[in-house]
């Protein structure tokens, strides 16, 4: 049987060791800490982007109800169940991330399962406040036709 011999160098001898050096485990760090601290922004805008999304179909919806509004010339309904993602105007159906939790309605808060609101030919609407399952708030604005979030 051969013994394996150390080679020597001028400054280290070369040893057949398992595990990282201390300066091997800090680049490492340094490397993780720049992959986080670049990745935060684009974590918070995913979070706020799902908020601006229920925004966007929410006042899609305000938009297309005030066009059938404006050509049949009488008030278009919106109406929806609770703890459902789905929000209805006529024939059409538009998707929501969460359920909507409750729904309050010209001050007056929606007793049972189903809610509605309408958009009025004169370019206003309902006062509507919708609440999510995740405890999101959005508010109409209705005299802009517009939703924005509380």
């Amino acid at each position: 049987m051969m013994l394996r011999k150390r080679k020597k160098t001028a400054y280290f001898y070369f040893h057949d060791k398992a595990g990282f050096t201390f300066l091997e485990v800090m680049v490492v760090m340094v490397i993780l800490t720049m992959a986080f601290v670049s990745a935060i922004p684009n974590i918070e805008g995913f979070f706020n982007s799902a908020n601006a999304n229920r925004s966007n179909i929410l006042n899609t919806i305000l938009a297309d109800a005030y066009k059938k509004a404006i050509a049949s010339d009488k008030p278009v309904m919106i109406w929806g169940v609770k703890d459902s993602d789905t929000i209805h105007m006529g024939e059409k159906s538009y998707k929501l991330k969460n359920g909507i939790f409750s729904a309050v309605v010209n001050g007056t808060n929606q007793e049972g399962i189903k809610y509605y609101f309408f958009v009025y030919p004169s370019g206003i609407m309902d006062s509507v406040q919708i609440m999510f399952s995740n405890d999101e708030r959005f508010e109409s604005e209705p005299l802009l036709l517009d939703f924005k979030s509380t």
